[in-house]
């Protein structure tokens, strides 16, 4: 920043951190920090109107007069590759999930394959100390999630779902990724993340965003991409403004030309943080075109207090994100459903995470003030060819109303691997365009679980 004077996407940034349990309206940190950083896609929306309606009282006109203030809203939507970095290492955007209505199963170091033959599905290993049920395990480059663990038996053993395409040999090398599947205790702590979204004449702050949709995107000729939308709390805007006298390096009253580029709840709880120079300013006051700024000095990721000329630019303070990892791309992978591979063409996750907002609460200012969760909504879907030993077979357990696994994995090298499976789908019967050069069948359905709950799906990376 600050480079052009408006906005331009080149300039996109986006952070995301979670925030405490049961601290819908507290900010994770008064600031971005570089490691908060996400590399998101064009794909990024943020709304949520100042709403106002007019006096609806008779006055002897037809001239509208007088305003009411009305519940602020507030909803941010970002879309980015899943960046994939070493095994066993949450990826940047991992907070979506985390924060976002899933929690995580990790796993120990790796370990190897014993002599002991194995399996597709038991593995025999050299420990299995520190693996749990629910953890993932890549073996030469095959995701899968582990269902059993015998840590006692000689030799120690996993047990994995879906088959793998062959059973491991001797000292092969068996790494352990990390799992998220559904959190239903995510509305008794309001999971929730504070984000921002900005470019580089404006910041915004979203505090309490609370994702209620996330969708996987695999397949196709691209890379996997995860996409992740809710309301939130509150919304505050930042915006670059000028000094409108000059200052020296100890002064706390700041003069700017627009003293609304920072919002006016500013406060020593609730501080802003703009740049000049290469000073950060914390923001801890707004009086008309006056800032009221805390101690001088070094602030986030600024330097040291100093001197500045009359229409030096301040704007909102963005840290130089940093990034790890590469996009699976989808020139690997395998799709299985029912213990099958599929030759399909792309696949999607869509998980509607049975967010019920609590909204219009008497004597706030914003809408949303809270959750509880209804009933989650998992929908796996993927679009193939009309194969009669492949696509057709799963047209006729659709028919028959039959439970399938539906398994997805994109990537195939260790620290590049994303995959889903949701152990028990119910398809939907496809229609047919009978007339098509070649007939297409969709294939999708809704996920079930079992009474214990939390396990409808699964997503692991590795």
């Amino acid at each position: 920043m600050p480079g052009p004077n408006v906005d331009v996407g080149t300039a996109l940034a986006v952070f995301i951190d979670g925030q405490a349990a049961n601290a819908l309206d507290t900010p994770a940190t008064d600031y971005p920090v570089a490691a908060d950083a996400v590399r998101a896609l064009p794909g990024v929306t943020t709304s949520g109107p100042a709403a106002f309606s007019f006096y609806e009282d008779k006055r002897d006109t037809s001239t509208k007069q007088g305003v009411i203030s009305e519940k602020r809203e507030a909803s941010l939507a970002l879309e980015c590759y899943a960046y994939m970095t070493t095994v066993g290492t949450a990826p940047d955007w991992w907070d979506l999930l985390l924060y976002g209505g899933w929690q995580q199963q990790t796993g120990p170091a790796a370990t190897t394959v014993t002599g002991v033959t194995s399996t597709t599905t038991v593995i025999a290993l050299t420990t299995a100390a520190g693996i749990t049920v629910k953890g993932c395990a890549e073996i030469s480059g095959e995701l899968r999630r582990i269902t059993a663990v015998d840590a006692a038996g000689a030799p120690n053993t996993i047990t994995v779902t879906p088959a793998l395409s062959s059973a491991p040999v001797a000292t092969t090398i068996v790494s352990f990724g990390i799992t998220a599947y559904p959190k239903d205790a995510r509305a008794d702590d309001q999971d929730a993340l504070t984000g921002w979204a900005g470019n580089n004449r404006s910041m915004e702050r979203f505090v309490g965003w609370v994702i209620d949709t996330l969708n996987l995107s695999m397949g196709g000729t691209g890379a996997a991409k995860i996409t992740a939308s809710g309301p939130a709390r509150e919304r505050n805007l930042l915006y670059s403004t000028a000094l409108s006298a000059g200052i020296n390096d100890a002064v706390t009253t700041i003069p700017v030309d627009d003293g609304t580029a920072c919002p006016a709840d500013a406060s020593a709880t609730n501080p802003f943080y703009f740049e000049v120079g290469t000073e950060v300013l914390k923001i801890i006051a707004v009086s008309g075109n006056n800032w009221t700024s805390d101690t001088r000095g070094v602030y986030a990721h600024g330097g040291a207090a100093a001197a500045h000329l009359e229409d030096a630019e301040v704007f909102p303070a963005v840290p130089t994100g940093t990034y790890a990892g590469t996009p699976a791309p989808a020139t690997s992978g395998q799709i299985i459903l029912n213990g099958d591979d599929m030759q399909l063409g792309e696949v999607s996750l869509a998980c509607e995470m049975g967010v019920v907002p609590r909204e219009g609460q008497h004597g706030d200012k914003w809408a949303f003030s809270g959750y509880v969760l209804g009933m989650r909504s998992i929908k796996p879907s993927g679009n193939g060819s009309s194969f009669y030993d492949e696509a057709g077979v799963r047209m006729q357990e659709a028919t028959n109303r039959t439970a399938i696994q539906f398994f997805a994995q994109q990537g195939g090298s260790s620290g590049a691997i994303i995959a889903f499976e949701c152990p028990t789908v119910r398809l939907d019967f496809a229609d047919y365009a009978r007339g098509e050069d070649e007939v297409q069948i969709a294939m999708g359905g809704e996920a079930e679980g079992t009474s214990a709950g939390e396990d409808e799906i699964y997503i692991m990376v590795a």
